[in-house]
């Protein structure tokens, strides 16, 4: 039997595509922004992938808050 919960990857990049609309309705600095967001989340894709299984909108949420903690400290 096959996986019944798409990865945290997979939920991930399927989100994105979803979010197209409204990162092409973003200004300039604002979609720099958002990319940017993105960017963090994926960066802790692998850790992301333990905690994804019911709510991966919580493990995106921590991963980019990982790094914006790293950010403002350095």
């Amino acid at each position: 039997m096959g996986r019944v919960v798409p990865s945290y990857r997979q939920w991930l990049e399927s989100e994105l595509r979803e979010l197209q609309k409204f990162r092409r309705a973003l200004r300039g600095k604002d979609r720099k922004a958002f990319d940017r967001v993105v960017e963090l989340a994926r960066k802790h894709a692998s850790a992301a992938s333990y905690l994804a299984g019911d709510d991966p909108y919580r493990a995106f949420m921590l991963a980019v808050l990982i790094e914006l903690v790293k950010e403002m400290e350095r």
